[in-house]
């Protein structure tokens, strides 16, 4: 068996390497959560798109997949059917999120997601002995999973609790800081109310499939402010809060899209030689631009196992003739209804000459109380189930 220990030091010092984990607390954190600790079984995808299952007998008994198992990525740890159902995030993104909660000893914390309950255990240790982790899993066999995991740590300042976490957990409330480690086209009111003034939440909001890990902090009550930072793609929360035309969609819920792509879709070449000069950011740049200012907008991954592909474009659907513009491996794929070429044709001269806005050029606020939004001409208003969020680009 290889040395667990020994594994988790080198990622360490390769998350190092990325920028990341520059707290001591925090990598003491990591140090003392060892990841194999937390699944029961994992699941790597085949050649063939097949997800293969490996109990724990197994992989400690397999050096490759113990290295696996510590490496800089996402692991699988619970599927039905050769569907992605929870995972562990990646490391170095949950260190991202970590460093921008900004989490302290002695404070008190709630998660929205459990999962395995390897994040809370690392924050259980930055918050020591003094704070708290209070944290909610919709999804019941994940929550029997991360229940039987925190049991064997015999770690004492975590609760879980089998819940929706878009409710928060107000019986223990105010809190210092709130993390969501799925996919929210929401942020609810419920959240805001829970957390203290000055707190921060920390989420990949997702906006049209677009997905960007968001720092909030709590300016006054029903408002916050918040910055944009990273790109990611995770799980989507479910719960009452859930709003599905925001979220990412696969070859499982549009059946016919990668038909229609491989097999009647005409590629246009002239826009594709210019997408094909941008770099994988600042494909990502227009992805979220086009997310914000075009309601027509969908993301669309190729597969839900290993590595997809994914494409992003407009979708015209509904009583009159349907269409695609989507742009797939750096191409841009048409059919049907042309008004779907001419907007995304339209959508990106307009970010062109626009100066190609990045990530970190917009701010966001969150408003619980619609009557309290006050509005620019850089204004850009997405209305949410339980909040209503407004992008200013600056």
């Amino acid at each position: 068996m290889a040395n667990a220990s020994s594994l988790n030091s080198k990622l360490i010092k390769e998350i190092k390497k990325k920028k990341f984990l520059k707290r001591k607390d925090h990598i003491k954190g990591m140090e003392r959560t060892l990841r194999h600790n937390f699944l029961k079984s994992i699941y790597v995808p085949g050649n063939n798109g097949i997800l293969q299952e490996f109990k724990k007998e197994e992989y400690l008994k397999n050096d490759e997949l113990m290295k696996y198992i510590y490496s800089d990525k996402s692991i699988v740890f619970h599927a039905e059917r050769n569907q992605h159902q929870s995972s562990i995030s990646q490391p170095s993104l949950i260190s991202a999120m970590l460093e921008l909660l900004d989490l302290k000893k002695g404070e008190k914390v709630f998660e929205i997601g459990t999962g395995s309950c390897y994040n809370a255990t690392i924050m259980s240790h930055i918050v020591g002995k003094t704070g708290f982790v209070f944290s909610t899993e919709l999804d019941n066999d994940i929550y029997e999973i991360a229940k039987e995991n925190l049991r064997e740590s015999k770690i004492k300042n975590i609760y879980i609790d089998c819940k929706d976490g878009g409710f928060g957990l107000d019986e223990f409330a105010p809190y210092d800081k709130i993390i969501v480690t799925c996919a929210t086209a929401d942020i609810t009111k419920y959240w805001i109310d829970q957390l203290k003034i000055g707190g921060i939440i920390v989420c990949p909001l997702i906006t049209r499939g677009m997905e960007v890990i968001v720092r909030f902090k709590k300016v006054r009550e029903n408002y916050l402010e918040g910055t944009l930072h990273y790109y990611v793609h995770f799980y989507n929360m479910g719960g009452i809060f859930s709003i599905l035309f925001h979220y990412t969609y696969t070859k499982r819920e549009l059946k016919t899209m990668n038909k229609i792509i491989k097999n009647y879709a005409v590629i246009d070449e002239e826009i594709s030689e210019k997408i094909n000069k941008l770099n994988r950011q600042e494909l990502n740049d227009f992805y979220l631009y086009l997310s914000l200012k075009n309601k027509n907008s969908i993301c669309y991954f190729e597969s839900e196992v290993g590595e997809s592909k994914r494409g992003y474009g407009i979708f015209l659907k509904g009583s009159a003739e349907s269409g695609i513009a989507i742009i797939f491996d750096k191409n841009l794929y048409i059919w049907g209804n042309p008004d779907a070429h001419y907007m995304m044709i339209n959508e990106f001269e307009k970010f062109i000459d626009s100066g190609s806005p990045n990530i970190s050029k917009y701010k966001l606020r969150v408003y619980s109380d619609a009557n309290d939004i006050y509005e620019s001409s850089k204004d850009i208003i997405i209305s949410r189930k339980n909040s209503t969020t407004v992008f200013e680009m600056i």
